[in-house]
C-alpha cells in the first residue's frame, strides 16, 4: 500500500522534472508535449474509476501508454532539432523515469494478495476459534459479546488485508496522494499559459 503512494508522488515528481526542464526545448515543441503531459493526466485519473472493470481499464491503460510513446517520440524530435548534445542527458531522463514508474504501478497492481495469505489467515482462524472454544466451554454461561467481539476481530483483520491490495476501493484509499498529481496538473496548465503570455 505504502508502495503504490510511493510510485504516485514520484511519478508526479518526474512530471514536475520533465515540466520544467521542457522549457530548454522550443515553444512550439515545449507546448505540444505539455499539452500530451495533461491529457496524460486526465486519463490517468480514469484509472482510479476502473476498479473492478477489466475491460474499462486495459483501454486507458493502452491510451496512458500510447501516449507516453508519443510524448517520448516528440521528445526526442525536439532535442534532436536542437542539435545540442547535453539536452540528452537534460530533457530524457526524467521522461523515462515517468514512463518506468508507470510500469512499476502496472506491475504492483497486478500483484494480487500472496496466494499464502488467504490459507494462513483460514488456518489462524480456525486455530483461534478452536483454542477460544475449549476456554470457553469451561463456563456454563455464554457470553454473547465475546463471540462478537472475537469474530469481529477476526473478520476485521481478514478484511483491513484484502482491503490493502485494493486501494482504489474499498475502506483504505490511496485517494490523498492523487492530489498530488491534481497540483502537478495545474502546473503544467499555469507552464502552458506562461508561454501562451510570452
Amino acid at each position: 500500500f505504502d508502495e503504490r503512494r510511493k510510485l504516485i508522488i514520484d511519478q508526479a515528481n518526474a512530471l514536475g522534472t520533465i515540466n520544467l526542464r521542457l522549457d530548454a526545448l522550443d515553444f512550439a515543441d515545449r507546448t505540444a508535449i505539455r499539452q500530451e503531459l495533461i491529457q496524460w493526466v486526465e486519463i490517468s485519473d480514469e484509472l482510479s474509476t476502473a476498479e473492478g472493470d477489466p475491460t474499462k481499464a486495459d483501454a486507458v491503460i493502452t491510451q496512458a501508454e500510447a501516449i507516453q510513446v508519443h510524448v517520448w517520440r516528440m521528445a526526442v524530435a525536439a532535442v534532436e532539432k536542437k542539435q545540442q548534445s547535453p539536452l540528452w542527458l537534460f530533457v530524457m531522463p526524467p521522461l523515462n523515469d515517468w514512463i518506468d514508474l508507470s510500469t512499476k504501478r502496472l506491475a504492483m497492481n497486478n500483484l494480487g494478495t500472496p496466494p499464502m495469505v488467504l490459507p494462513c489467515l483460514i488456518m489462524l482462524s480456525l486455530i483461534a476459534s478452536v483454542l477460544a472454544g475449549v476456554h470457553l466451554s469451561r463456563y456454563s454461561r455464554r457470553s454473547i459479546p465475546h463471540w462478537i467481539l472475537f469474530a469481529g476481530s477476526l473478520s476485521l483483520l481478514i478484511l483491513i488485508i484484502f482491503d490493502l491490495n485494493h486501494p482504489r476501493a474499498g475502506l483504505i484509499r490511496i485517494g490523498a496522494v492523487d492530489q498530488n498529481m491534481a497540483e502537478m496538473e495545474h502546473t503544467i496548465h499555469a507552464s502552458l499559459a506562461a508561454d501562451a503570455g510570452h
